[in-house]
């Protein structure tokens, strides 16, 4: 494992020069340094330290398209290197590559992983219900579970994304909103001002919500689905791709059309 409390000490004016060269940092703002990010110095009498963010492993649960598009999104950032992918699903890939990384093989990777070190895990599957339980189970074991932002995601100061979320490109998330954990913010999903969505909800790409949206937990809502302000779909429901939600739909229904009917319970 790297020296993640690695401390970088420089003496301006001379040295701070060179390293600007370097790294392009600049006192009193943010870089980004080859290997990392460098973060905002602090000034210690004479000298100026910059913390060096060192990436940290991390370990992908999925290994279909879902987890190729996490995957790209992880890489684009600078927080975490991707060690390797488990996958429950198909044992026999077991050492098989996929995105330039390896399959570890499923659940019973977890304690070598923790032995190796490895603390982070993003799911990355589409199964609402599975990837709830699955989150409260890592955490539960002891590990931390990542979050991904795609970097043209748009995402308000004012906003609270609970660990486990991922935003996929073009995704946006307005003032007041709140997402809890393990979600999924598609491409091009917006999500408006004071929305509240639960734990494992999927916003699919091309969601629309309206300000004041409640989403309960593992809620799926499809391509291109509308739901208009202030509206609540409640728990485990499903959306049908192209719906308008115009007024409250229950817990536990599949609802679909223009505007959203109830089909049928789930």
């Amino acid at each position: 494992m790297p020296n993640l409390g690695a401390i970088l000490v420089l003496h301006p004016p001379h040295l701070l020069g060179e390293f600007r060269s370097q790294s392009s940092a600049r006192i009193g703002a943010t870089s980004v340094h080859a290997s990392g990010s460098i973060f905002p110095p602090c000034v210690i009498g004479f000298r100026v330290c910059y913390r060096r963010c060192v990436r940290l492993p991390l370990a992908v649960w999925g290994a279909g398209g879902h987890a190729r598009v996490v995957t790209d999104i992880v890489r684009c950032g600078s927080e975490f290197e991707v060690v390797g992918f488990l996958d429950d699903v198909n044992p026999g890939r077991r050492a098989q590559r996929f995105c330039d990384a390896p399959v570890l093989g499923g659940r019973e990777q977890l304690d070598e992983l923790k032995k190796s070190g490895i603390r982070h895990l993003i799911l990355a599957f589409g199964d609402n219900h599975a990837r709830r339980s699955l989150g409260h189970e890592l955490v539960e074991a002891g590990f931390v579970l990542g979050r991904a932002f795609h970097p043209s995601a748009v995402i308000a100061k004012d906003t609270s994304i609970l660990d486990g979320t991922v935003l996929m490109a073009g995704a946006v998330v307005n003032p007041g909103a709140t997402i809890g954990k393990n979600a999924i913010i598609n491409t091009g999903a917006t999500v408006d001002h004071d929305c509240v969505l639960g734990e494992a909800v999927h916003l699919s790409p091309g969601v629309h919500l309206g300000g004041g949206v409640t989403v309960g937990d593992e809620t799926w809502i499809g391509i291109g689905a509308v739901v208009l302000d202030g509206r609540t779909v409640r728990e485990r429901s499903i959306v049908g791709a192209g719906a308008v939600v115009t007024h409250d739909l229950p817990h536990d229904v599949v609802a679909y059309g223009v505007p959203a009917r109830v089909i049928r319970a789930r």
